[in-house]
């Protein structure tokens, strides 16, 4: 997956503020994911189900007091189960797999409101593929601002426990159809709908932690669009009411 200049300058932008800081805490991480993925579709109810495989980078400065910043960064992939219909024959039940390949980037700005408790906003974007069967890919972008609250951010807790909403600002979808033969390639904006997320981590010594978490989107019914091939009227499609699921679990290390 390639980035588009303008979000290389942003993943950047997310960065920035920890590249100077050699006091900053680095960790690492390796887990899996259980995705569910499902489509507001009649007859049929598109569901898709699987387990994705992902790698994590966490950067934080270290401030006892006062604001701080910190950047998160996530590469997932995993193959999953689909269940649904055909793109344009929606009385047809299908089933296969789709591959999913993307990536999180995202920066935080915490700030201290007392012993182990932090106030976090966080500027992030999620880009990823979705490919069903050998010709029909979708690229997802959507930028995110989060809001929410951590306890059991220092050494000197052994449970941490994070909550808060997740606000989509932008989100786009290109379905490459120009690939599939039609004659337009419009690019769908679902509408976006506020989510809830939560993560939960045991230090279980002062380099391992193990957390889990809840996470994921909620997109209303995207623009409609009329589409042609070779001129030829083949109907309207836009992206259903939409709602993405993940439940982790991964293995961090303090580097």
């Amino acid at each position: 997956m390639r980035l588009h200049p303008a979000t290389a300058a942003l993943v950047l932008g997310l960065l920035g503020p920890l590249v100077p800081d050699a006091r900053s805490e680095v960790a690492m991480s390796a887990g899996t994911e259980h995705f569910a993925w499902s489509e507001d579709t009649s007859p049929f109810r598109v569901k898709e189900s699987g387990l994705r495989f992902a790698l994590g980078l966490d950067l934080t400065q270290q401030k006892a007091i006062g604001l701080r910043f910190a950047y998160r960064g996530k590469l997932y992939a995993g193959e999953v189960g689909y269940n649904g219909a055909y793109l344009f024959a929606q009385t047809v039940p299908a089933r296969g797999n789709a591959v999913y390949t993307g990536t999180r980037q995202q920066g935080q700005a915490r700030y201290t409101l007392g012993p182990g408790l932090d106030a976090l906003g966080a500027l992030e974007i999620d880009l990823w593929r979705r490919r069903l069967g050998t010709t029909q890919t979708e690229d997802y972008r959507v930028i995110s601002v989060r809001l929410g609250a951590e306890h059991g951010a220092t050494e000197l807790e052994r449970w941490r426990l994070g909550a808060g909403l997740k606000v989509p600002i932008w989100a786009r979808e290109d379905a490459h159809l120009t690939r599939l033969g039609f004659d337009q390639n419009p690019i769908l904006e679902p509408g976006r709908v506020v989510s809830p997320y939560l993560e939960l981590g045991y230090r279980v010594s002062p380099r391992w932690t193990i957390a889990g978490y809840w996470d994921g989107f909620q997109f209303s019914r995207s623009n409609r669009e009329s589409l042609t091939r070779d001129g030829v009227e083949q109907g309207f499609l836009f992206q259903p009411a939409s709602d993405l699921r993940n439940i982790g679990l991964t293995l961090e290390r303090k580097l």
